[in-house]
């Protein structure tokens, strides 16, 4: 069951979990990918569906996502507003619309498999600062440093940061402290729940001794602040 992406449910219906093993025998690319287990194993699973109109199912996935930020939603909903950063499908549970969701999921994945082996040789970087200054400074100056080809992304607060987290094994994270929404103590922590291999330098204009130990405490590799010196950075990208 390894190679599939186990589905569950949270606050469907019976006719809703009926709907959904039905949809998976329709096409073969989501049979190869997907299996739905209980709704009493939720806990357990790679994706769920989940009753975005039930305040009751919201805390219950809510408290999850915040033990197990790797699983990801998709949100039943009967309104018209789209759940940020999350896949919403609105209600009545039509089948073309689920079936287009599993499948971009499907793809998503298969793309970053592929992009995961030919570039395997190089570094995959993540930068995730709300400046735009910062961002582009890196842009810039990390692959002038490093004799290899970069692979880098960005992400501008903590929440996009997790989401392109959870797809990519990045081989470094370079992550801000003060950002709108979590800091950067919180994401840190979330980084290394998921990816616990990723390497996580804090880059920040915070220099006291107490904010380095905070860093220290929320399991970051390495502790910079700005501006970084071109030494410091050459010898995080080769170890």
């Amino acid at each position: 069951m390894e190679n599939f992406i186990k589905i569950s449910a949270i606050g469907l219906d019976d006719k809703d979990n009926t709907v959904i093993k039905s949809i998976l025998k329709i096409s073969p690319e989501l049979q190869e990918n997907f299996v739905c287990i209980g709704r009493h194993m939720y806990e357990t699973a790679d994706l769920i569906f989940v009753d975005a109109d039930n305040q009751e199912s919201l805390n219950t996935w809510h408290k999850l996502k915040s033990e197990n930020p790797a699983i990801s939603p998709i949100m039943m909903t009967k309104t018209n507003n789209l759940i940020e950063n999350e896949i919403t499908i609105h209600r009545p549970m039509v089948i073309q619309r689920v079936v287009a969701a599993l499948e971009s999921i499907v793809h998503k994945q298969l793309n970053n498999n592929a992009n995961t082996e030919e570039n395997s040789a190089n570094k995959k970087i993540l930068v995730v600062d709300d400046s735009f200054s910062v961002r582009k400074y890196m842009e810039q100056k990390l692959p002038s440093l490093h004799e290899k080809d970069l692979n880098m992304d960005f992400a501008d607060s903590g929440k996009s940061a997790m989401a392109k987290i959870k797809m990519v094994a990045y081989d470094i994270v370079f992550l801000d402290v003060i950002m709108p929404g979590v800091d950067g103590y919180k994401v840190c922590k979330l980084i290394k729940s998921v990816r616990p291999k990723t390497r996580v330098v804090m880059l920040t204009s915070k220099k006291s001794p107490f904010d380095k130990v905070r860093g220290s405490m929320s399991g970051c590799d390495d502790y910079i602040t700005k501006p970084p010196e071109d030494e410091r950075l050459k010898k995080i990208l080769i170890d």
